[in-house]
């Protein structure tokens, strides 16, 4: 059995006899770096404990099992990653902070701002302030912004209900459903955006509003945040009615879209149209990613030149291209790519 001892009491003779063997060195230094990563700097501030430091592995003494963090649980490990989100701190400070606060994720987070720590996190503590102002209720809700202030927050930062925008800022701060904020995603968004008051706010608003229509890569990202961010709670699919509806948000310029309909083509009427006449089925998000995708290449080439009878595309997609074509009066012929 390994022999209990304080490692204050090694010898300079026993150091040297240890450090002499390579393989008895290694170890040594190995578990004397465990030792100080694993140990609360409780122990290292006290007198040693002959007791809880081991063996070095194959040595036979001097070094006894050194202590070790309990485990955290599922919820304690979560909290961290909360707090970590939200300050941007290392982790020992947020058990630190998480366990001074009782694992209470706000508070910890509000004594960690108020700390030296935070001092220099002006940026997530400005930001968790305006979270602060419009969150619901302190104490039923104190980590999220329901509908009724998220209205206020988006006229404030100069945001209307209808628009695309508004998606945008949902996709940017990552709103769990439509008109619900969490302390989070708020944060994380704005923090990222490097926007840390009201102001800002609105400017990074009417940058995007810019940014959609012209670019495509952005108007993907938001568009596709809406499939789940418009779902019913608990449904998998969209309804047809608020696909439609959003289709015309999208697909329309009024209200920071993209112009679909053509000169030549009315395309979006006739997509709703050629829906509507199917029975208005559920649209699933296959078929709300590639009508984006499909919206881009007939703006390319209306005449379907690029088109593939064996392409990847829902078949909804294929009947509709075959639905254009009788409706213009030309016949189904499409050769294979």
């Amino acid at each position: 059995m390994s022999q209990a001892v304080n490692i204050g009491t090694l010898t300079a003779s026993a150091w040297q006899r240890r450090i002499s063997n390579p393989k008895t060195c290694s170890d040594l230094i190995t578990s004397i770096l465990l030792f100080f990563l694993r140990t609360p700097s409780s122990f290292l501030t006290s007198p040693c404990n002959p007791n809880i430091y081991p063996a070095i592995p194959g040595s036979g003494s001097y070094i006894a099992e050194y202590p070790t963090m309990p485990p955290y649980s599922s919820a304690q490990k979560h909290s961290i990653a909360q707090f970590l989100g939200l300050t941007e701190a290392k982790d020992v400070l947020a058990a630190k902070f998480l366990r001074a606060s009782g694992w209470d994720v706000e508070e910890a987070v509000n004594l960690y701002f108020a700390s030296p720590h935070g001092s220099s996190s002006g940026n997530a503590a400005s930001i968790n302030k305006i979270f602060d102002k419009y969150r619901d209720d302190p104490v039923e809700n104190p980590n999220g912004i329901g509908i009724e202030r998220a209205i206020q927050y988006l006229g404030d930062i100069q945001v209307q209900l209808d628009e695309v925008t508004c998606l945008a800022i949902a996709e940017l701060l990552k709103c769990p459903s439509m008109g619900e904020f969490t302390r989070e995603g708020f944060v994380n968004g704005w923090r990222v955006s490097n926007c840390d008051t009201l102001p800002q706010m609105a400017e990074h608003a009417q940058l995007l509003r810019v940014s959609i229509p012209s670019d495509p890569a952005i108007f993907r990202r938001v568009y596709r945040y809406a499939f789940p961010l418009s779902r019913m709670q608990g449904q998998r699919n969209l309804q047809f009615e608020i696909a439609a509806e959003q289709w015309h948000l999208f697909f329309t310029p009024d209200r920071g879209g993209v112009q679909w309909n053509t000169v030549t083509t009315p395309w979006l009427d006739w997509w709703i149209e050629f829906l509507e006449s199917r029975g208005k089925k559920p649209v699933n998000k296959d078929l709300w990613e590639q009508a984006e995708v499909f919206m881009r290449k007939t703006l390319e080439d209306e005449d379907f030149s690029w088109w593939s009878a064996d392409g990847a595309w829902p078949g909804t997609l294929d009947d509709f291209v075959a639905w254009v074509q009788k409706k213009r009066g030309k016949p189904w012929e499409m050769e294979v790519e």
